[in-house]
C-alpha cells in the first residue's frame, strides 16, 4: 500500500476526490458489501461523534470500563449516560442478560457494546450478540463497536455486520486503523441499514 501511495502521489495530492464515495466504493467491492450501508469517517472516533449528534436523543448505555469516547462523547452533550460496570471478579465478562435488564430499569434509549471490548478484551458471541440485538429492536438504537473484531479467533464467523444492514435500529462500527495498524491514516467505517448509513453519510463533512 505504501509502495502505491509512493508512486501515484503526485496525482493523489493534486486530484483526491471530495468526499468519501471512491474509497467506499473500493472498500466495498473488497468486502462485498452495499455501498448505500456503508458510511465512511476520518476514523471511528469521528464516526462516534456524529452517532452521538444524530442518533443519541436522550440517554446512552454502555459496560464499563470501555473504549472512553463512548462515555465521554454523549456527556460532552449533554445525554445521560447509563453505565453497567463489569466486574474485575468475573474477568470483567458482560452477562448480556444481566445488560438488558440494567438497559430496562435505567430506561436507556441506546445501547454501545465494544466487541471484543476494549481494553479488557472480552468477547460475546456471535449467537449472544444477536440475542442482544433481537431483546433490544425496540430501543432507538443499538451500536456493536467491532473496531478490533479482527483479532478474534473464537469461532469463525465473529461479525453481526450482515444483521445489521438489515435491521433497523442497529449500526456496526468497524476501525482499519486498528485492525491494519493504519493509525496515521483514519480509516473508520460503519454498517446499518441504507437509511441509518445515509444519514451518517449527508451530515459528514466533505473533507
Amino acid at each position: 500500500m505504501f509502495e502505491g501511495l509512493e508512486r501515484n502521489l503526485q496525482n493523489i495530492l493534486k486530484y483526491y476526490p471530495s468526499d468519501a464515495d471512491t474509497i467506499t466504493a473500493e472498500l466495498c467491492a473488497t468486502l462485498r458489501l452495499n455501498p448505500q450501508t456503508v458510511a465512511m469517517g476520518n476514523g471511528s472516533t469521528e464516526l462516534i461523534t456524529w452517532i452521538d449528534h444524530l442518533l443519541v436523543r436522550e440517554s446512552l448505555a454502555t459496560p464499563i470500563p470501555t473504549f472512553g469516547r463512548w462515555t465521554d462523547q454523549p456527556l460532552e452533550t449533554g445525554k445521560r449516560v447509563d453505565m453497567f460496570p463489569l466486574q474485575e471478579n468475573q474477568d470483567f465478562e458482560l452477562d448480556a442478560d444481566a445488560f438488558i435488564r440494567f438497559v430496562r430499569h435505567r430506561g436507556s434509549r441506546v445501547a454501545v457494546i465494544c466487541n471484543p471490548n476494549n481494553p479488557d478484551g472480552g468477547y460475546v458471541a456471535r449467537r449472544e450478540v444477536l440475542r442482544l440485538l433481537d431483546t433490544l429492536a425496540d430501543l432507538d438504537l443499538v451500536v456493536i463497536d467491532e473496531s478490533f473484531i479482527d483479532f478474534v479467533d473464537a469461532e469463525q464467523y465473529t461479525s453481526v455486520a450482515d444483521e445489521a444492514a438489515i435491521r433497523p435500529n442497529v449500526i456496526v462500527l468497524k476501525s482499519l486503523g486498528k485492525n491494519f495498524g493504519l493509525h496515521g491514516i483514519r480509516f473508520g467505517y460503519l454498517v446499518a441499514n441504507p437509511a441509518l448509513a445515509g444519514t451518517i453519510r449527508k451530515a459528514l463533512p466533505k473533507w
